[in-house]
């Protein structure tokens, strides 16, 4: 803790209850009191609870440890003496660790306690934080109420929402506001389930939080460069909101500063759209004889693209544009050809019935997996979460390798098709994943970022800079993405071989437990440039 506060970090702990381990000093003491603090139950769980606890009591979370000891815990009811005793270790942790909030998974309790929990936290370290986290409870165990129902009641006490697994991002804008972006009631949200969309979450002022695969940070960066903190946000259903698309399905929110407003545009058509944007310039503080359409690139996000304020602006299904309006003037660097200077080192086509010598393949030992190739490519025929893969080398002084993918019915996606380039130090992989989201992996990391459309072909390439290795990938060949980069010094010197189909996002080359329902994808025009 002293650690990060020195780095001007704060920090939030997991402090809750709902359930407590076997470990817990009172476990005995607290079982005595009958049902006031353990829940009544069926009993079960780990070996240590049925041996020690017997009956009477609701198994719950259940955690083995590397040495194969179990922490195995039993639920606690919502209401008991016991939440004093929670209290109170609240007050300690502030008062002697000086934590700077809480991270609440689900809430245990009940309004009272919450207000109680709130003024612990003022009164002994102003400033602190509540973080709330739920998955959707719209489920019939739940009584079909989603979380922003559920816990209405404690809004007024938390600082911010993190929901959450099971939620759908491919649902209406009114199903964004109320239901996942706690704008409604003043509180700011973040996205979870695969990382949510990034497009529409600027609609709400949302990205994923740094976990599991998620990368917000060149978002971030864009709004420290625009000064985001510093301006007022009016949404599309703010009827002073300064700027409108003219359509339903495609929606605008604006981060309005004096001189400059960053417009948030997503869309939910099913078709790719157009708008052009009706802009308010005298609320915007412009000259629209001036103005500009300024979009910044943003890896993972969008690239860099300047539009006339009258022009039509393309908006493809989930997907949208962060654009800058402001006065200032603007030049497109020319897109630099990253072929140029190369020279075609190795092109495969797949177009043989049989693979050459020089490569390698593995196959899941499941049923119908296998590898052809033909005049449609190389095919790979396997079930959506296993290994199908070829491997050759490559000549020495390659710095540039690319292939096309098209996903076909493939439903894999850490194993969705796609082109590892090896090293001797490791390895880069960019795949196209199932959810329609492009993913890379390092074999210490995943990332993701971009839209996949299904069965459609999309080019994918790993690139070397002086200073960076890059995974980047392409839906028309024109407009290329920077989906992953690494600092040439994790992967120096000239790659070795290359990998192309189905595996595990670390290389092994093995299954998951979960084998998923058979498919079909195809990876043809595999090249490797160099100087």
């Amino acid at each position: 803790m002293r650690q990060a506060h020195e780095q001007g970090v704060k920090v939030k702990i997991y402090y809750t209850v709902r359930e407590l381990s076997n470990y817990c000093a009172e476990l005995f003491p607290l079982r005595s009191l009958g049902t006031e603090v353990f829940t009544d139950g069926p009993g079960g769980g780990h070996s240590w609870l049925c041996e020690h606890l017997v009956s009477g009591y609701a198994p719950a979370w259940h955690q083995p440890y590397p040495d194969g000891s179990v922490d195995a815990a039993i639920a606690t009811t919502g209401l008991s003496r016991w939440h004093n005793y929670y209290l109170e270790g609240l007050a300690w942790l502030l008062r002697h660790a000086q934590i700077d909030g809480l991270y609440l998974d689900g809430i245990g309790y009940d309004r009272e306690i919450m207000k109680r929990v709130r003024k612990v936290m003022e009164r002994e370290r102003p400033g602190c934080l509540i973080d709330f986290h739920s998955g959707n409870n719209f489920h019939p165990q739940y009584g079909l109420s989603n979380c922003a129902n559920q816990y209405l009641e404690h809004f007024p006490y938390v600082d911010s929402l993190w929901f959450g697994e099971g939620f759908d991002y491919n649902e209406s804008p009114d199903y964004w506001l109320v239901e996942i972006s706690g704008l409604p009631f003043g509180l700011f949200g973040e996205m979870l389930q695969d990382n949510g969309n990034p497009w529409r979450g600027m609609v709400y002022g949302m990205t994923a939080r740094y976990y599991a695969g998620a990368d917000p940070k060149h978002l971030w960066r864009l709004w420290d460069e625009f000064g985001i903190q510093d301006a007022e946000m009016r949404g599309y259903w703010d009827p002073q909101c300064p700027v409108r698309t003219g359509r339903d399905d495609v929606l605008a929110t604006v981060y309005q500063r004096r001189g400059r407003t960053l417009v948030a545009l997503a869309g939910w058509a099913p078709q790719p759209a157009r708008v052009r944007l009706d802009v308010d310039w005298r609320a915007l503080g412009l000259d629209p004889q001036r103005a500009t359409c300024y979009a910044p690139g943003v890896q993972g996000f969008q690239p860099e693209a300047l539009f006339a304020p009258a022009d039509e602006i393309p908006v493809e299904p989930g997907r949208g544009w962060l654009l800058v309006l402001s006065e200032e003037q603007h030049e497109l660097a020319a897109a630099a050809d990253p072929h140029a200077g190369l020279r075609l080192l190795l092109e495969e086509r797949f177009a043989a019935e049989t693979l050459g010598p020089e490569w390698t393949t593995h196959l899941s030992p499941q049923p119908g997996t296998r590898l052809t190739s033909g005049h449609e490519g190389l095919r790979v025929d396997a079930r959506a979460n296993v290994s199908a893969f070829a491997q050759r080398p490559l000549p020495p002084g390659t710095s540039l390798v690319e292939c096309h993918i098209y996903s076909g019915t493939d439903q894999g996606a850490s194993w969705g098709p796609g082109l590892r380039v090896m090293w001797p130090q490791g390895h880069l992989r960019i795949n196209l994943r199932a959810e329609g989201r492009y993913g890379a992996d390092d074999r210490t990391a995943q990332v993701f970022g971009g839209k996949v459309e299904p069965r459609r072909w999309h080019q994918v390439r790993v690139r070397l800079t002086p200073g960076q290795v890059l995974a980047e990938a392409s839906s028309d060949g024109r407009t290329w993405e920077t989906i992953h980069t690494l600092p040439r010094t994790r992967l120096p010197g000239d790659p070795v071989a290359v990998r192309i189909g189905k595996e595990t996002p670390d290389g092994s080359g093995g299954d998951y437990e979960t084998l998923g329902p058979p498919g079909t994808c195809r990876i043809t025009d595999l090249r490797a440039y160099g100087p």
